[in-house]
C-alpha cells in the first residue's frame, strides 16, 4: 500500500497579512475567506495581504479588495 503524502499547509493558506493597520490579524488564509469576508467589510482598511509563493498583494481600502500594482 503507498502511503499518500500531505500537501503542504501553504497550498491551502497561501495568504499572509503583511501589514495591519489595527495590528489583530497575520494569517494564513485562502483566498475563499478572504474574498468572501471583504464582501462582508470584515477587514480594516489598509490591510495588505500577500501570497506566499507569487508574492501576489492585494489591499482592502473602501470596502473592496483590489490587487496592488
Amino acid at each position: 500500500m503507498t502511503k499518500k503524502s500531505r500537501p503542504d499547509p501553504e497550498s491551502y493558506f497561501p495568504w499572509n497579512v503583511v501589514r495591519d493597520p489595527q495590528r489583530m490579524y497575520t494569517g494564513p488564509f485562502r483566498e475563499i475567506d478572504l474574498r468572501e469576508t471583504a464582501k462582508a467589510g470584515f477587514w480594516p482598511d489598509g490591510i495588505i495581504f500577500q501570497h506566499q509563493r507569487t508574492g501576489q498583494r492585494l489591499i482592502f481600502q473602501d470596502g473592496a479588495l483590489v490587487e496592488l500594482a
